[in-house]
């Protein structure tokens, strides 16, 4: 139905007089409902866990003080009966309903319903989502123990695997065991029989799930030096996907003293130097490298000279000239500002120098970037649209919403905020970082020297 809302005011004085009026639609729940879930179909990793978020459109509701109830349930899948009722011991009487990892059965699909009460009254609205927990894949990490890729043809060698089923981490859900394969070739991809593969705790060090182990000694090594080795290896298990992953070794002579070591990386979110750190680097923060020696024959005598091998003089500029000890710090103004649209990979060398012997070695670092709009600009349509064009402060409820962001590093789901910018260009953010691709905000009056005009942001933010 339509209303209008007439006022009128006028002056005794003057005789003055003067009226405004507003009309507007009053639409009944059943045209526009209050309450519905954002996305009718969602896919995930059962290991993963997901947030299902439901909008509230708070404008159709008269009464706003009045108490909004959510009841979620699945409706169909394995084991419902079971989940509705984990459902009622983690309290889903929310906005939105946080699935737990490992809640669902992986490989399996659900029918989700979100319920809203309307102040204990008539329900408001049902709406439902598909969901559907995919068989989280395998993951396998692998290494060397002592983490030197690069060692002398007379030590002995330990590649280690570890593994993990993201959908039975204990391995007693699935009841099959990973089956671990490995291979050894040179640089020319010929087999090498040099060494065993093992899953004995005597064998392999703790925490790993198999290792390959190759024996050298000063007498007799498998191994030449000189050549680089590939050690690879297949973990399967059941019916998951394979995974594989390979490692280059470094073989040189052992007994001519040459000083070798590896570049670590102060790895954030671990608190430790390694040197096979997945995290990109913040740019907007400083990045804290360090050489490692293999072992004691490396320690003695040896001087460290840092390199950055695409500009070295900006290097020595940004560092002020300390690039001669087993620490470097760059300092974020190194990097580029904004950067590049593309992944950086800067690679920091170093060489270790005992007389006339040098080695060098190097790390290469995966730069994070921010989220960017992925869309042509001259094509004139924007990552964010905001509806309605115009309104009133305080008052009109804008609907923002954000689309075609990518994250060129992939390391994270996006999440959104949603805000304004001051005349001075800050973001004031309304809506805190989350899932949701939209959210409904009302505004502040723009200045009277902008004509008024005020500016909303979506922003795309990763986890990094």
């Amino acid at each position: 139905s339509n209303w209008c809302v007439r006022v009128s005011a006028s002056s005794a004085l003057t005789n003055l007089s003067d009226a405004a009026e507003h009309c507007f639609r009053k639409e009944s729940s059943s045209d526009k409902p209050p309450v519905q879930l954002v996305q009718s179909d969602v896919s995930f990793y059962a290991s993963n866990g997901y947030t299902v978020m439901s909008s509230v459109d708070i404008a159709s509701m008269c009464d706003v003080a009045k108490k909004i109830s959510y009841n979620w349930t699945v409706l169909s899948g394995p084991n419902k009966d079971v989940l509705n009722a984990q459902l009622q011991a983690l309290g889903s009487d929310a906005t939105r309903l946080r699935i737990p990892e490992g809640f669902l059965s992986p490989g399996t699909n659900y029918s989700l319903s979100l319920l809203a009460n309307y102040n204990g009254e008539t329900a408001m609205t049902n709406s439902t989502a598909t969901i559907s927990a995919l068989t989280s894949p395998l993951r396998l990490k692998l290494g060397v123990l002592g983490g030197t890729r690069t060692v002398r043809n007379e030590q002995p060698i330990t590649i280690v695997a570890s593994g993990i089923d993201p959908d039975d981490p204990t391995g007693t859900i699935k009841k099959v065991q990973p089956v671990y394969n490995w291979t050894c070739t040179d640089a020319d991809g010929v087999p090498l029989i040099a060494g065993f593969s093992s899953e004995l705790d005597a064998d392999c060090p703790e925490g790993a799930s198999s290792c390959y182990i190759v024996n050298a000694s000063a007498t007799s090594s498998p191994l030449e030096a000189g050549k680089v080795y590939t050690f690879g290896v297949t973990m399967s298990k059941g019916t998951s996907t394979p995974v594989a992953q390979a490692i280059n070794i470094r073989v040189v002579q052992g007994a001519q003293g040459l000083p070798v070591g590896i570049v670590e990386r102060w790895c954030p979110g671990t608190g430790r130097y390694t040197s096979d750190c997945v995290v990109p680097h913040n740019p907007k923060k400083r990045l804290r490298l360090r050489v490692s020696m293999a072992d004691k024959m490396s320690q003695a005598g040896v001087s460290v000279g840092w390199t950055f091998a695409a500009e070295p003089q900006r290097l020595l500029n940004a560092t002020k000239e300390k690039v001669s000890g087993r620490y470097l710090t760059v300092p974020a103004s190194f990097f580029p500002s904004p950067l590049p649209a593309m992944l950086l990979l800067p690679s920091f060398d170093v060489t270790l120098s005992r007389g006339s012997l040098n080695y060098t070695t190097g790390i290469d670092v995966l730069v994070n970037q921010a989220p960017r709009c992925d869309r042509d600009p001259t094509d004139g349509i924007s990552c964010a649209t905001v509806d309605p064009a115009e309104g009133q402060a305080q008052i009109t409820e804008f609907s923002i919403r954000a689309s075609a962001f990518k994250d060129d590093g992939g390391v994270s789901d996006l999440q959104y905020e949603f805000g304004y910018k001051t005349e001075s260009g800050r973001q004031i953010p309304l809506v805190k970082a989350s899932p949701a691709t939209s959210a409904t905000v009302k505004l502040p009056a723009g200045s009277e020297k902008n004509s008024f005009m005020r500016t909303a942001f979506a922003c795309a933010v990763d986890n990094n």
